[in-house]
């Protein structure tokens, strides 16, 4: 139940819903004269647009962006979301396939980050409708954490159409941000919205009144043509079916760290019937791609199988090295027929360091698994520069010896979770001539340290002991075979030495 504090916030969200967008030219550096905020799809004058100007013959390059295109005005149902409203938890939407209303069907959405002179943040974008017969908002809401929509199994067995999203506050994290245009009759609207606790544990969406010359917004009056080198399904728009908007990001978000595409990974762009209320169900929606990487930051990461069913995720970063960066990995879930599930996440050894191993889930060893890993300046933990998503597919699928030429690795490999050789562990790896083994129970085993040439550089018979090591190793790759005395099954672990 809300209480008074809640409900006057409630009421200032309400009363400030809207605010008149104004057209104008977004001061960004790239494009050259900044980013005309219009109406049109195409240059009118000496700023940026969308596309070259009529004839192509306007001075200036086009800069480059994210263009989604979505089924549109056809008799193929659509992704849209049967149930989901405003301040709605995303974990509680319900999606289905049908026809979209017209004037909230969505064909073309694009937006791409630039900045300007003092190195803030600018987002443009972008979308349409399929009529402008009535009222109608369109969202582009910019998310820190991931959200999609997935298939789930149901009590009874079948399989429905929900959402997954692992913002930890509220199904969103403070801080998310909306851009809500209004396609509504003589003039657009832009509203802009801040996640925001509201009280200890409650959480809503809080309008925010961007600073003057911080954001533009304008919809097409007139008919205006598309440039054909765009690829839009038609021609032309008709008025009041197309519209833009940039903001200042960083101003907006309140001093959001720099790179802006590092910060909010996923876009969900909905819409929505405009019939005067922020409580409308939303109609056609779709998500966009996750940002790429930084032109100043890199981030990417090595997979290296070392037994069926673990691998080394080693992550390589740019500028700089791994010891000027945080790593923060997170699972996002097990694909199962092209569909995620995010209760089937494998296990990292650590999830806070560059280079963890990772191991199946027992039960589910042959499907692929999907993490994202995030990397954060240690002298700015808070700001995250750089992101990306590790497909780690099959690894249950290579089941031959590693090296079956050399006389030493002859042995299949075997699993690890089908007797008491579960949980054998080697760290760190890769690392700098010190390998450490972990053993889990009594159970004696015999364990050999092999070159890649088959040789025998270290032995040691019988052991029970929970941590052996190895010192003093040159670079290279090694192989650790462990075998069992009790039944004799081998588990044969690959070493990265870099000194």
């Amino acid at each position: 139940m809300f209480n008074k504090k809640v409900l006057l916030l409630l009421l200032t969200v309400l009363l400030l819903d809207k605010s008149f967008g104004q057209s104008g030219i977004a001061p960004v550096i790239s494009p050259v004269g900044g980013f005309a905020i219009d109406g049109y799809l195409q240059r009118q004058g000496a700023a940026g647009d969308w596309g070259a100007g009529p004839g192509g013959n306007q001075p200036g390059s086009v800069v480059p962006y994210t263009h989604i295109q979505d089924i549109f005005g056809s008799r193929v149902h659509d992704n849209v979301i049967s149930k989901g409203r405003f301040q709605d938890n995303p974990n509680s939407y319900e999606w289905e396939l049908k026809k979209p209303n017209s004037r909230t069907d969505i064909a073309n959405t694009g937006f791409f980050i630039t900045s300007d002179q003092s190195n803030n943040a600018w987002m443009i974008v972008y979308g349409d409708r399929l009529s402008s017969n009535g009222k109608s908002i369109l969202e582009f809401e910019f998310l820190q954490n991931p959200a999609f929509p997935v298939l789930i199994n149901s009590p009874k067995g079948s399989l429905e159409p929900k959402f997954i999203s692992f913002g930890p506050h509220g199904g969103r994290t403070v801080g998310d941000i909306v851009i809500s245009i209004g396609f509504n009759g003589a003039l657009s609207t832009i509203s802009f919205y801040r996640w925001t606790e509201i009280s200890t544990g409650t959480y809503m969406y809080v309008s925010v009144v961007p600073s003057p010359g911080t954001a533009y917004a304008a919809f097409n009056t007139v008919d205006i043509a598309i440039p054909a080198e765009l690829n839009f399904i038609s021609p032309s728009y008709p008025a009041g079916t197309f519209a833009e908007a940039a903001v200042n990001m960083t101003t907006l978000t309140g001093g959001a760290c720099i790179p802006l595409a590092n910060t909010f990974p996923a876009i969900l762009i909905k819409s929505r019937p405009d019939n005067g209320s922020s409580n409308e169900n939303y109609d056609d929606f779709l998500f966009g791609p996750l940002f790429a990487l930084s032109s100043q930051y890199s981030l990417s990461v090595d997979i290296i199988y070392l037994d069926l069913l673990s691998v080394q995720l080693t992550a390589s970063v740019s500028p700089g090295t791994v010891d000027d960066y945080t790593f923060t990995w997170a699972p996002v879930g097990a694909r199962i027929n092209d569909v995620i599930d995010p209760s089937i996440t494998g296990t990292l050894n650590n999830y806070n360091i560059y280079n963890p191993i990772f191991t199946v889930d027992p039960d589910h060893p042959c499907v692929p698994y999907l993490y994202e890993v995030t990397i954060a300046e240690k002298n700015n933990p808070g700001c995250i520069v750089a992101r990306t998503h590790v497909l780690i597919t099959h690894p249950c699928k290579i089941g031959k010896p590693i090296n079956p030429d050399k006389p030493n690795l002859q042995q299949e490999i075997i699993s690890e979770v089908t007797s008491n050789t579960k949980g054998i562990y080697v760290y760190p790896n890769p690392g700098k001539g010190v390998v450490k083994l972990i053993l889990p129970n009594d159970d004696p085993r015999d364990i050999e340290l092999i070159s890649l040439n088959g040789s025998i550089i270290q032995r040691w018979q019988g052991i029970r002991s929970r941590n052996i090591e190895s010192r003093s190793l040159a670079s290279g790759v090694y192989l650790l075979k462990v075998i069992s005395r009790t039944n004799g099954e081998v588990i044969t672990k690959k070493i990265i030495v870099a000194q």
